[in-house]
């Protein structure tokens, strides 16, 4: 498992050294995330997908990623009741606590340690859970910021998303015995850099800044561990063992979306906490999985 992890520790450790020499903007990161959201991530989802024998039974792992995030909805709305915080400081924590990283922190450790099978399972859970980002948590955004939310918004952004066609074109394709090794191999080399791009991103988003550490971290625990006996609980329920309850549990701990950042922006909530709350739970959750989770789940 270390020899896996280093070279990892090592990749941030010299973006983080490349940023401090300014080398690296953090503004870089947009690049990267671009590229990772348009071109890496679809082409590996597709790869894992179409390369993966997907059984019937796999249709319940979209239901149990609905559970999971409407039980976090739940816990977090009536949990802030007990609160006084800013309506703009409510609407942050929202949509924050029930969204997760599945692209940056999800779909690697899972490829890291399942290989593509364990891929193809986390992207059928995370399914539900892009539909839901796009249009609940959107909507969430938009109403505690104050913003008209328009529903041709979010379904048009939800097919401008390239995870979203290459889960389509996965599970369509088969169906007409397409089958292309130049494809395939042209997705082997997206899929060789994507560790390294993953790893660059988080060491340029990290950036912690003190005023809101205690909440960041009170929040970063809170939403892990509510994830994981959420995760457990509905892997329980829908009868997944082996890999698919790893995936369920995994998808279920993971730290927030990177894209609530810029649905914070858009809809001028508390986007510094966003942003402080990201810069904590990205790196909490690569440790996290890469050592608790890994040793509980993977035996």
């Amino acid at each position: 498992m270390f020899e896996k992890i280093l070279p990892l520790i090592i990749i941030f450790l010299t973006g983080s050294l490349l940023k401090k020499l300014k080398v690296l903007e953090p503004e870089d990161s947009q690049v990267i995330g671009k590229l990772l959201a348009s071109l890496v991530l679809p082409a590996i989802v597709f790869k894992s997908l179409y390369t993966a024998q997907i059984e019937p039974d796999l249709i319940y792992l979209p239901a149990a990623a609905l559970f999971v995030v409407l039980s976090l909805t739940l816990v977090v709305v009536i949990s802030l009741r007990f609160f006084e915080f800013e309506r703009i400081r409510k609407g942050s924590l929202i949509i924050t606590f029930i969204s997760w990283e599945g692209g940056a922190i999800g779909y690697p450790f899972m490829l890291l340690t399942f290989g593509e099978l364990g891929l193809s399972r986390i992207v059928l859970f995370d399914l539900a859970q892009a539909i839901f980002l796009f249009t609940v948590v959107y909507f969430i955004a938009c109403q505690f910021g104050q913003t008209k939310f328009q529903v041709k918004d979010g379904i048009l952004n939800l097919f401008k998303t390239p995870i979203i066609w290459a889960i389509v074109l996965a599970l369509i394709l088969p169906v007409f015995e397409f089958n292309d090794s130049l494809l395939l191999n042209s997705l082997d080399i997206l899929e060789n850099s994507f560790f390294f791009l993953v790893v660059i991103l988080l060491s340029l988003k990290f950036d912690v800044q003190l005023s809101s550490l205690k909440l960041c971290l009170i929040i970063t625990l809170a939403k892990t561990f509510s994830g994981i006996g959420l995760g457990w609980l509905a892997a329980m329920m829908f009868g997944f063992t082996g890999v698919e309850r790893t995936a369920i549990i995994v998808g279920s701990s993971l730290p927030p979306s990177m894209l609530t950042l810029i649905f914070s922006e858009k809809n001028n909530l508390d986007t510094k906490l966003v942003a402080n709350l990201l810069s904590i739970s990205l790196p909490f959750s690569c440790v996290f999985l890469s050592v608790f989770l890994r040793l509980f789940l993977t035996n």
